[in-house]
């Protein structure tokens, strides 16, 4: 906590995107992926090296999890497209 709130650590968010041939390579060449179950959610974990490896859910492609420098940080529920109306509305 703090003066001003409380500290809430966040996933950061990561692109795999390469603008050409020579930057995939260097990415396959440096990251390994894998399978894994993570809270019942099968995820793919990309290590991009031994300080950050990150969890993508397969069917979302959401990040469930990341491992930053031996700090571990767990989005522990999300929902899409689930925005009403009433979760908008001003409180009086």
């Amino acid at each position: 906590t703090s003066e001003k709130g409380v500290w809430v650590p966040k996933l950061s968010s990561y692109s795999a995107y390469a603008e050409n041939k020579v930057q995939a390579l260097a990415f396959a060449i440096n990251t390994t992926i894998f399978e894994e179950e993570i809270d019942g959610e099968r995820c793919y974990k990309i290590k991009y090296s031994d300080d950050l490896i990150i969890f993508v859910n397969k069917e979302t492609y959401m990040i469930k999890k990341e491992i930053n420098c031996g700090k571990e940080t767990t989005l522990l529920e999300y929902e899409l497209n689930c925005l009403s109306d009433e979760d908008l509305e001003l409180l009086n």
